[in-house]
């Protein structure tokens, strides 16, 4: 009994697939199953490529700057058909740059969010983007000459992060410096996230590039400047100890983490660091060790030109 019923649901078996084959080869398994869904990829947004030299400048404060210096070439203004209200500084910058704009005759495109955020990478563009130039620091070979003994100028070796460049533009543009100096090689671009970070003090102050920074540090030196280099080597002095206004200065920093190249230090006529303090001085749950040991070379810029350029110092008027 059971081989005979072994044999019969093997019969059955193949009826069943001989029966069904054709049914498959003509499509039928498909009108039973239902039509197979197909998944479209939601439209992008097209956004035509740039011509060479050309980048598009976002934010306020860069926008309005680049508008009313006019150092760059501007062909568009881009901006956001919906601005928003939550603000009212930034909504009457929004109209300034808009008002600008139309008596410049410049080509004004409201676009959507999306567009926008898509023109310049997600960054926060508060509503405006202007499609203009790019920026180029000017190459200079001979040192500037000292008009007063209170001149201080930025030297930046080898800065990479184009967050700390526009920190430190915006420190010494704020502050009162002279000018800033930049490595040719191996340095961040002036690029629109460099003008973001400065708040615009990009478009202001021109930034002037050096082709070898430990040569252009020794001649300044020979000719009165004092170079101070920013660093906690051993042999380096208190900044408190450095006195203000006794001879034009340049400050020198290098980069987040590397800090300055040797080369470099050798052409300072000073090395200097800032002391710090102990956090929790009178707390005794605070660690006995230093956990934060150093400072960002952003932090470190405004603290070197607030001390030189006397800004503590300086009485009300």
């Amino acid at each position: 009994f059971r081989a005979r019923l072994h044999r019969m649901r093997y019969a059955t078996r193949l009826l069943a697939v001989l029966w069904l084959r054709p049914l498959y080869s003509a499509g039928l398994s498909s009108y039973h199953r239902g039509p197979r869904p197909t998944f479209r990829r939601k439209p992008q947004p097209s956004i035509s490529k740039l011509d060479e030299g050309m980048e598009h400048l976002y934010g306020l404060s860069p926008v309005y700057n680049a508008l009313v210096m006019q150092r760059r070439d501007m062909k568009t203004l881009f901006v956001h058909e919906n601005p928003a209200k939550n603000a009212k500084k930034e909504s009457q910058r929004f109209s300034t740059v808009l008002q600008l704009a139309r008596e410049m005759d410049l080509n004004v495109v409201s676009v959507d969010k999306g567009e926008l955020n898509n023109k310049c990478d997600g960054r926060p563009h508060q509503g405006v983007l202007l499609l203009c130039s790019e920026m180029e620091p000017v190459l200079i070979s001979d040192v500037p000459k000292a008009t007063d003994a209170r001149d201080v100028w930025l030297a930046l070796d080898e800065v990479t992060d184009p967050q700390n460049l526009g920190a430190m533009l915006r420190s010494a543009y704020f502050l009162g410096a002279k000018g800033v100096l930049v490595s040719r090689k191996n340095s961040a671009k002036l690029s629109p996230v460099v003008s973001k970070a400065s708040a615009g003090a990009l478009e202001i102050m021109t930034v002037n590039a050096v082709g070898n920074m430990p040569v252009f540090l020794h001649n300044a030196a020979e000719q009165g400047y004092r170079v101070v280099a920013a660093d906690v080597a051993a042999n380096s002095v208190a900044l408190n100890e450095m006195e203000v206004g006794s001879a034009p200065t340049i400050i020198v920093l290098g980069s987040e983490g590397k800090g300055l190249r040797k080369l470099v230090k050798s052409a300072a006529t000073h090395v200097v660091n800032i002391p710090g303090g102990n956090f929790g001085l009178y707390d005794e749950e605070a660690p006995s060790e230093d956990l934060v040991d150093s400072l960002n070379v952003s932090v470190s810029a405004g603290i070197f030109l607030s001390h030189f350029l006397g800004i503590m110092n300086q009485q009300p008027s």
